[in-house]
């Protein structure tokens, strides 16, 4: 069986405690924080500017960023949650199980965040509706009716 910690995990509880500090709880405040102030931001500048040209392409950004934000504190804030609990004294053994799971669950972010970054092109938004609605067009069965001269019919039936 492999370790797949560091090192330090058990040798060092000082440095432990700065690297999940730092490294997980600190990021995922700072987004948080940023999240709600560039929110606040984008409503404040809506109501000053008003609805102009430009105002579409900031608005576009802000949801891709937010998405991005969203998608990353979705994936990481329950291992963060973890170790935090680790840190309060919650033994390893309690959670294991629980945090084998979620460290994998955390490879999906890597995933999705280019779904995220293609939701803001219109292009692509484009492309896709056509070749869903070109799949999703109905086809009408009718008869067909064809006009045959009265010569041939008067042939066949003489």
């Amino acid at each position: 069986m492999i370790c797949i910690q560091l090192c330090f995990f058990v040798q060092s509880t000082a440095l432990y405690t700065y690297d999940i500090i730092i490294h997980q709880i600190l990021p995922n405040l700072l987004i948080v924080i940023f999240s709600i102030a560039l929110l606040l931001r984008v409503c404040r500048q809506k109501y000053r500017v008003g609805q102009s040209l430009q105002w579409r392409k900031h608005w576009k950004m802000t949801i891709q960023l937010l998405f991005v934000a969203f998608i990353y504190l979705i994936f990481s804030f329950p291992i963060t949650l973890m170790n935090f609990l680790h840190l309060c004294g919650v033994s390893r053994q309690s959670t294991s199980t629980l945090l084998e799971y979620l460290l994998v669950l955390n490879y999906c972010m890597i995933l999705l965040c280019p779904f995220a970054c293609a939701s803001a092109l219109p292009q692509l938004k484009n492309k896709i509706k056509n070749i869903l609605q070109i799949r999703q067009q109905a086809r009408v069965v009718a008869p067909m009716t064809r006009h045959i001269r009265n010569t041939i019919l008067n042939q066949t039936f003489a």
